[in-house]
């Protein structure tokens, strides 16, 4: 399909290609006051890695982390985000720095209302926070680790955030926001993922917002765990805090739920026998914190548990039966524990990643590997199904050729115009050829 296709476009383009040149410059031209608003913007910044050195000439849709839509021609996308990202250590934090915006927002900034998608993160930038209630079309908005760089928040968040209804991803991590959340941000109802991570945010807006955001799929904040509805969630990433408390019974609501990553905290108390309610849970992180008691009964019934983290507790007795019921279980981290008695065969049998108290190859990061029969009969059925798949993939797009070169006469035209002049090359090419070797080897002749 790709063949034919490819034979199609370089027909068009060889027929008609002032034609095509025409439409595909009004298409990707940017319009003069997007344009000159970006120009703006750049005048303002200091670009010491030279990262907006592509920003010239007429066309902004071709500019390094621009994006337009090729209907409109308006700016839609703005990717500045820092190409290094900061690990912590001196080395990179160097490389980050030198290829790290600064300077300030411009208004004109605002004469980009149809952008959608937004990332600035890892940057230096004033006033970023005064323009952005009018950038109304906003869908993703990632404004990162801002506080790496001279210029970090340390004040509340302004309540013009909440005009960008359309908002399904916010990420405001590790800025130094403090205060109060503002009510504003309720209006943010389309919201998917919410980070507020590396901040410190007070107030009960948190305590509510799990449950007012009915689309939410994935939070990760700082501050108490919130005790709210989650049944929407899906993803839940509140690790690296310092939450002392136990872990909210309103997480057994979470019925939907496949990842939850509670490690690094200072959590105390049990794992709530409810949670093996949570029928779609996939991972479970409860690593560095200071869980005790046992290990519950109740999760042998999370049949799709892939992944259990319980490292580095005080979890006491025995290991549960109950989870050699885990059918789909990948990888067992128990390690640094108080655990009592052996360590069941069946966990050396079952698992092919695997740390318990007293295997050291765990902190080597060589895990026991085993193999079954059962994974190679799903490999093979796998196989099937992706050659099952080609032979009415290749069908379909075979017609979609076709009845392309059907409708339209002067594609149609071309193309078979191309095959003949392709035909009539070839068989000329062939003649001089073989006439060139019947001289070489036949002079006589």
């Amino acid at each position: 399909m790709l063949f034919a296709l490819l034979f199609i476009t370089i027909t068009i383009d060889f027929s008609c290609g002032s034609t095509t040149t025409t439409i595909q410059s009004n298409l990707s031209s940017c319009l003069e006051n997007e344009r000159q608003a970006l120009i703006d913007f750049k005048e303002n910044l200091t670009d010491e890695a030279h990262r907006l050195r592509s920003w010239v000439g007429k066309d902004c849709c071709t500019w390094k982390g621009v994006g337009c839509s090729w209907r409109t021609g308006h700016v839609i996308k703005l990717d500045l985000r820092n190409p290094i990202p900061f690990n912590g250590s001196d080395y990179q934090y160097y490389d980050h720095r030198n290829n790290t915006l600064r300077g300030e927002m411009t208004p004109s900034f605002v004469d980009l209302k149809h952008l959608s998608y937004l990332d600035l993160s890892g940057n230096s930038l004033d006033s970023v926070l005064d323009f952005l209630g009018s950038l109304k079309s906003l869908r993703y908005l990632n404004l990162s680790y801002l506080l790496l760089s001279e210029n970090g928040f340390e004040g509340p968040l302004p309540s013009s955030m909440g005009n960008m209804t359309q908002l399904t991803v916010l990420d405001l991590s590790y800025n130094g926001f403090k205060g109060e959340i503002p009510n504003s941000l309720r209006n943010l109802r389309s919201l998917r993922v919410l980070d507020l991570s590396g901040n410190e945010f007070n107030g009960e807006f948190l305590s509510s917002v799990v449950g007012e955001f009915k689309n939410l799929e994935s939070l990760v904040i700082s501050g108490p765990i919130p005790a709210g509805d989650y049944d929407e969630i899906q993803v839940l990433i509140l690790s690296n805090n310092h939450f002392s408390a136990g872990i909210p019974m309103s997480l057994c609501n979470a019925e939907g739920i496949r990842l939850i990553d509670l490690s690094k905290n200072r959590l105390s108390g049990k794992i709530p026998r409810c949670f093996g309610n949570l029928s779609s849970l996939d991972v479970l992180d409860l690593s560095s914190n200071n869980l005790s008691g046992q290990i519950p009964s109740s999760l042998g019934f999370l049949q799709r548990l892939g992944y259990l983290h319980l490292r580095n507790n005080s979890f006491l007795g025995e290991f549960p039966l109950s989870l050699q019921n885990l059918t789909g279980l990948v990888t067992l981290d128990l390690d640094e524990n108080a655990f009592t008695g052996v360590i069941p065969p069946w966990i050396g049998d079952k698992l092919p990643y695997l740390s318990c108290p007293g295997d050291e190859s765990a902190d080597d990061g060589d895990h026991q590997v085993l193999v079954n029969e059962g994974d190679r009969d799903d490999d093979d059925a796998e196989l099937m199904l992706f050659y099952a798949g080609i032979g009415p993939g290749f069908v379909v797009g075979l017609l979609g050729v076709f009845f392309t070169l059907y409708f339209k006469r002067k594609w149609r035209y071309a193309y078979f115009q191309l095959i003949e002049d392709s035909y009539d090359r070839i068989f000329v090419a062939k003649a001089v050829k073989a006439n060139w070797l019947r001289r070489k080897f036949h002079p006589q002749r």
